[in-house]
C-alpha cells in the first residue's frame, strides 16, 4: 500500500495572520475569534496540495493556553473557524499547548507532532514531504527525524506563500 504525502503548515504567519506584540503582556497571541484572518494565498496553496493528493496538516505551538490567555475551548473555536474558512480541507490540526520550559516532545522544533501525524496518516517521512513556515523558530529541519535529514534535496521553504514554487501549477 502506498504511503501518504503531506504538506505541513505552521498556523500563525502561514495559514492566518500573525498578530503583532502588544503592551498587555499577551505578546500578540491570537486569542479572539474576531482577530482570525486567513493570509492571502493560503486557499490556493491548500487547493493545489489537495489536487496533488497531499494531506494538509497544520502543526502549531499554542502556548497561550498554558499561559491561560486562551482556554482549550476557545482554541478549538479558532481552529473550527480556520477549518470552515478553508472549506474543511485541512486533514488534521496538531497543536502543542505547552511552554518551552515544559520540554514537551510535541513542541516544535521537537518531532512529536510530525511523528504523530506520520503514524496517524501513514506518512513516509523519508519520502518527499513539504513544509511551510514563517520564521526560523519554526524551521522544520530542526525537528525532522534522521531519515529525512539525510535526503539530498530536502523539500521545504519559508517566506511568502507566493514563493512556494513546489506547488505552482
Amino acid at each position: 500500500m502506498e504511503k501518504d504525502k503531506a504538506i505541513f503548515l505552521d498556523r500563525d504567519g502561514v495559514v492566518c495572520k500573525a498578530l503583532n506584540p502588544n503592551n498587555d503582556g499577551k505578546n500578540g497571541y491570537l486569542i479572539n475569534l474576531e482577530e482570525f484572518e486567513l493570509l492571502p494565498g493560503i486557499e490556493k496553496l491548500i487547493e493545489t496540495a489537495k489536487r496533488k493528493d497531499y494531506k494538509v496538516i497544520v502543526v502549531t505551538n499554542q502556548t497561550q493556553t498554558a499561559k491561560r490567555f486562551l482556554s482549550q475551548e476557545k482554541l478549538h473555536e479558532i481552529h473550527l473557524k480556520m477549518q470552515n474558512s478553508l472549506g474543511n480541507r485541512i486533514d488534521k490540526i496538531y497543536y502543542c499547548p505547552h511552554l518551552q520550559e515544559d520540554d514537551c516532545e510535541h513542541r516544535k522544533p521537537k518531532p512529536g507532532m510530525l511523528n504523530k501525524a506520520s503514524r496517524d496518516f501513514d506518512i513516509d517521512l523519508s519520502a518527499l514531504i513539504k513544509f511551510v513556515y514563517d520564521n526560523l523558530s519554526n524551521t522544520p529541519f530542526t525537528f525532522l527525524p534522521p531519515c529525512f535529514k539525510k535526503r539530498k534535496t530536502p523539500a521545504f521553504c519559508s517566506g511568502a506563500l507566493d514563493n512556494v514554487k513546489f506547488f505552482r501549477a
